[in-house]
């Protein structure tokens, strides 16, 4: 296992997903020579798992062939969004450093001044200054 979810590690999951056998996979019930067990198929009746001995590791194996992946697409795009967060983030402070040079070097946790000093400068400019105020604040 990764420490981090890192945008390799998260698409090499994501091909592990697009080769296995196609979900969603269901439940079924056999039995054999010790007893019941349950096994995973397909919709189209293809076994892909047998002998699993526990009901909740069979409904979490069948869970995870839909939900996995669809975790690891939310991984992704919450990794893109914090890019582009970050992003605005450094071009705002940069752009309020050059606009504002008597305040100095700005840091991270200037970032809650700089966002109400964007929101100030658009409220000046902009007959929506409260909808703005609203939505950065």
């Amino acid at each position: 296992m990764t420490e981090a979810l890192t945008a390799r590690w998260i698409e090499e999951q994501l091909e592990i997903c697009g080769e296995a056998t196609r979900g969603p996979w269901h439940i079924g019930a056999r039995g054999g020579p010790s007893g019941p067990f349950h096994s995973l198929v397909t919709s189209a009746g293809q076994v892909v798992a047998m002998m699993i001995d526990s009901m909740p590791d069979a409904q979490l194996m069948a869970a995870a062939r839909e939900g996995y992946p669809l975790a690891l697409k939310e991984a992704q795009n919450l990794h893109a969004s914090f890019a582009l967060y970050s992003k605005a983030t450094r071009a705002a402070r940069e752009l309020y450093r050059k606009a504002h040079p008597e305040l100095g070097e700005l840091t991270d946790p200037d970032t809650g001044k700089v966002m109400e000093w964007l929101v100030a400068d658009i409220g000046r400019m902009s007959p929506y200054s409260d909808d703005v105020k609203e939505i950065c604040i």
